[in-house]
């Protein structure tokens, strides 16, 4: 994380709070997100604004390759992605173009998100429309990928032709499928997340006011969220186990192997957005009614530097 860090000080401008120590001496902690119009992001809780043209920017996906910090995210009308601090522009449409997700494999950059309300994703900056049929004019977006070989799946939503609320979806090498989901109107249903572990594939979300998952094609309803509802969010495996990031009971969350542990909370709306695991200590991070903080294995931090403005999105974990 060396040169990292080195390239991320000189590239981006620095919060003017240089007081915050590391709070983990085992692991980088990176978080991403949007504050008062920019795109930000803390490494080891040190918050840090990312180079943009003006307001409206927001940094989404974070991947670290070797050495390497990439962010994705939007500026203004315009999908961007930054590497080390330094940004790129993304071809897309001038209405609205928006990145979601990260993902670096070898000398390749995947990146998922939406170009004027239709899923895209890009690969090393070549961008591709993803199909959505429909005789009705519709949108999607694409939240996350996974690739798998010859495999390139994207998850995320379209609005239903037949009833325009939103739907679980994925695409696999471009073509749409549906996932298994329950219709209730009003009670908007999405794919947030995908992982592999083994052979099985796993996809997180939401469908019909509760926490699923979606594990080789068929639905799970994740335990909690009996009277207030609950939401699943992005997803992490560590070893054999798969970690889910959401709320239930108004409570933030996350389900390890489908079973709920309830995590520290101040009661101001703390939602975890994100998570990460390593070597069974498990990180989320998220934002809430005031400010925004990242859990450390239940344990809350508040992130230096956040307010009413921010809005959390994502959270990496590096071994130094």
């Amino acid at each position: 994380m060396a040169f990292a860090l080195s390239c991320l000080t000189v590239s981006c401008k620095k919060d003017s709070d240089d007081s915050a120590p590391n709070p983990s001496d085992q692991y980088d902690i990176i978080v991403t997100g949007e504050d008062s119009g920019n795109a930000v992001y803390w490494l080891n809780n040190q918050k840090y604004i990312l180079p943009s043209t003006g307001f409206g920017a927001y940094a989404m996906g974070v991947e670290v390759s070797g050495a390497d910090i990439y962010i994705a995210g939007s500026d203004g009308v315009n999908a961007v992605y930054w590497k080390n601090g330094t940004k790129y522009t993304l071809p897309g449409a001038a209405f609205q173009t928006r990145a979601h997700f990260i993902y670096v494999i070898g000398n390749d950059i995947y990146i998922a998100g939406e170009e004027n309300e239709d899923a895209v994703y890009w690969k090393n900056g070549v961008k591709t429309s993803l199909s959505n049929p429909s005789t009705t004019l519709t949108s999607s977006t694409g939240y996350s990928m996974l690739i798998d070989g010859a495999n390139v799946y994207v998850v995320g939503e379209r609005l239903n032709p037949s009833n325009n609320d939103s739907e679980p979806v994925y695409w696999l090498n471009g073509t749409l499928n549906v996932l298994p989901n329950n219709f209730t109107s009003g009670n908007s249903s999405c794919a947030f997340d995908i992982l592999k572990l083994g052979s099985d594939i796993y996809i997180s979300g939401i469908n019909d006011g509760s926490a699923v998952y979606w594990k080789n094609g068929v639905k799970n309803i994740l335990p909690g969220g009996v009277f207030f509802g609950s939401i699943s969010t992005l997803m992490c495996a560590d070893g054999g186990d798969v970690y889910i990031a959401g709320m239930a009971e108004l409570m933030p969350t996350y389900w390890k192997n489908g079973i709920p542990v309830s995590v520290n909370n101040l009661g101001f709306g703390e939602f975890p957005v994100s998570i990460s695991a390593v070597n069974g200590n498990v990180f989320m991070a998220g934002d809430g009614d005031t400010l925004s903080w990242y859990w450390q294995n239940g344990n809350l931090v508040t992130l230096n530097g956040s307010g009413l403005e921010t809005t959390i999105n994502d959270l990496a974990i590096v071994q130094p």
